[in-house]
């Protein structure tokens, strides 16, 4: 099954109970949904799932007799962000306490949860033990977003808010993509749903832009929905990645050609990310193989590091060339570029092999270490 839904939040309510009315088997179960939540304050629409979405869509499913919605999300911390990325503060910043008020509607902090070891390819993943030893309808509800690591975040890579905190970690630093793929053999949604009413264009997610598109898909294949997503966003889905393993892996199967055709209409042009995140005209960041944890000490460094020093940031951006290295950015070359930056612990090959004298380690480094090294 595969729907695209042309609504905004006041519509909502009516596609949705269409839509759930085609699957009869989330009548009476234990329905499990996890949302889209970034670690970014304040909030910004195009990243995060709505509570109003969430309520609308707990409305729906309890006209279905459910024995119990939970709806889970872990904490974003340990990358040195601010206190509202633990859970409890996720939640309030979110409005999301305002569903637990139904009786039958639960929050679940996934740090709390006992775990199971799942491998494949390779790769090893902590899943939480309620998504593999019990019946449970599992709604994967994601944003429709471009993104400068994995070009777009959409169903498979939400998965990705299931695994432990140290799982995350290890899936930046070694074959992302690959990585998405392989954890979406082991967790399968009952139904994939994308909320593209507000979406996010451009550098993804910490520098994207919100961009209205009033569409939803739904699917029950998450290959499916995510590369026709990516029509509708404009992008190939064939050059990304994730989505190409996943099929090859068997997750599911690419949207049809008579699909694309029939939905060809709705389709938006969305700005794609880059590879380059670029202030003034010479300040430039190379931030497509990093986790968030570095992204955002580096933005707040550079912002406390501009009210201290506004006339040494106009000089970087408009005058000295800065080139600063996030991530795991092993296959760059930045030989001919100057004053260049590692920083965080993935950047040490790159750091070593082009004998770059201000390299910072750290996982990430703190903020202050960074207005330090940028001071320098």
């Amino acid at each position: 099954m595969i729907e695209v839904i042309s609504c905004d939040l006041k519509t909502l309510e009516n596609h949705l109970r269409t839509l759930i009315k085609q699957i009869p088997s989330v009548t009476g179960c234990r329905v499990f949904i996890k949302p889209n939540l970034g670690g970014r304050y304040p909030i910004i629409k195009s990243e995060n799932t709505d509570a109003v979405f969430l309520k609308v869509l707990c409305k729906v499913l309890s006209e279905h007799n459910p024995t119990e919605i939970i709806i889970a999300h872990s904490s974003l911390i340990g990358f040195g962000y601010s206190k509202h990325c633990q859970f409890d503060d996720l939640i309030k910043i979110n409005h999301y306490d305002t569903l637990s008020r139904d009786k039958n509607v639960h929050l679940l902090n996934l740090d709390d949860v006992p775990r199971s070891k799942e491998e494949n390819n390779g790769f090893t993943f902590h899943i939480p033990e309620i998504l593999k030893k019990e019946k449970l309808f599992y709604i994967n509800l994601c944003k429709m977003k471009t993104h400068m690591e994995t070009d777009v975040s959409l169903s498979l890579k939400n998965q990705m808010g299931l695994v432990s905190l140290e799982d995350r970690k290890n899936m930046h630093k070694s074959n992302l993509q690959g990585q998405i793929a392989a954890l979406a053999t082991k967790l399968r949604p009952d139904l994939n749903i994308i909320d593209g009413i507000i979406a996010m264009e451009g550098n993804g997610p910490h520098h994207g832009k919100n961009i209205k598109t009033n569409l939803v898909i739904a699917g029950t294949d998450g290959v499916e929905a995510d590369s026709l997503a990516c029509f509708l966003m404009g992008i190939d889905y064939q050059q990304v990645s994730h989505i190409m393993e996943a099929e090859r892996l068997g997750v599911g199967k690419f949207v049809s050609a008579k699909t694309i055709k029939e939905h060809q209409a709705k389709a938006k042009k969305f700005k794609p990310s880059g590879k380059i995140y670029k202030i003034g005209t010479k300040f430039r960041v190379w931030p497509t193989t990093s986790c968030s944890g570095c992204i955002f000490s580096l933005n707040q460094a550079f912002k406390k590091f501009a009210k201290r020093h506004p006339i040494k940031v106009l000089k970087k951006i408009f005058f000295d060339e800065t080139n600063i290295y996030i991530g795991e950015c092993s296959g760059e070359n930045p030989r001919n570029r100057k004053n260049i930056y590692t920083i965080g612990n993935c950047s040490c090959e790159l750091a070593k092999r082009n004998t770059v004298r201000r390299h910072l380690k750290g996982c990430p480094p703190t903020v202050d270490e960074i207005i330090k090294l940028l001071e320098e």
